[in-house]
């Protein structure tokens, strides 16, 4: 048991760990400035295939400045430096799953940021917003399925790009539609957030699924029972009153 235990902790990446938690900790006490050159310094040092995940960087970067300082959130910036930096310099070994986590990351938080700055749908900008949140994740998606079907040889053999950007842009569509439609439900903006979040990600699954050609039956059978089973979840926490 002792040796298995030294075995795994010497297969962890302790630099990269250590990384990722000295940025999350300068993020949340430190000011934004400071954070943003060190982010920075920590993508660009080594100098190594800087434009593989520039976009998911980027937007992280952007999120990062304007997200509310709290401790999950902070917690959220650390797994992020974790698996951007993990799959730029090849550290980590499943690198298209670190992508696709730090997408699922990105698109949550994005999520939350939007149900943050718009409650109600009275507001001028909010159609260009809900846009603005569709258009990201599209952005996003389609440069994870591009790395994944780098990676994945049946995903590149059967996604065209023509279909990956349609898959990718009904999603988006879909989420731009939902976002519009849960600020009309009467729900507070984290289980609005939440429910939209969980819908964008069973749909970029499913998405995967048939852009890697497993989308069968029983898949999405599971997919939807997935998202009942965590779309029940979410609405049992919401406040409800009259």
């Amino acid at each position: 048991m002792a040796a298995k235990l030294r075995s795994t902790l010497r297969q962890i990446p302790w630099s990269l760990a250590s990384k990722a938690t000295g940025l999350a900790f300068l993020w949340l006490f430190a000011p934004a400035w400071l954070f943003v050159v060190a982010a920075l310094a920590a993508y660009f040092v080594p100098l190594f295939q800087p434009s593989r995940l520039a976009l998911p960087a980027l937007v992280a970067l952007g999120l990062a400045v304007l997200i509310p300082q709290s401790a999950w959130a902070a917690a959220l910036i650390g797994v992020l430096t974790f698996t951007i930096l993990g799959a730029k310099d090849l550290i980590l070994i499943d690198r298209p799953a670190a992508y696709e986590t730090s997408v699922l990351i990105l698109v949550f938080l994005a999520v939350v940021d939007f149900f943050r700055r718009f409650t109600t749908l009275e507001r001028p900008a909010v159609a260009l917003g809900a846009l603005g949140l569709a258009t990201v994740v599209f952005l996003l998606l389609d440069r994870m399925g591009e790395y994944i079907a780098a990676a994945d040889e049946v995903v590149r053999v059967r996604s065209s790009r023509r279909r990956r950007v349609l898959t990718w842009g009904v999603v988006a569509l879909a989420l731009w539609q939902m976002s519009l439609a849960a600020l009309a439900l009467p729900l507070g903006n984290f289980t609005q957030a939440a429910l939209v979040f969980a819908a964008a990600a069973i749909a970029a699954s499913i998405g995967l699924d048939y852009l890697g050609a497993r989308l069968d039956r029983p898949r999405i059978i599971a997919h939807a029972g997935v998202f009942a089973a965590a779309a029940a979840a979410i609405l049992l926490t919401n406040q409800w009153g009259l």
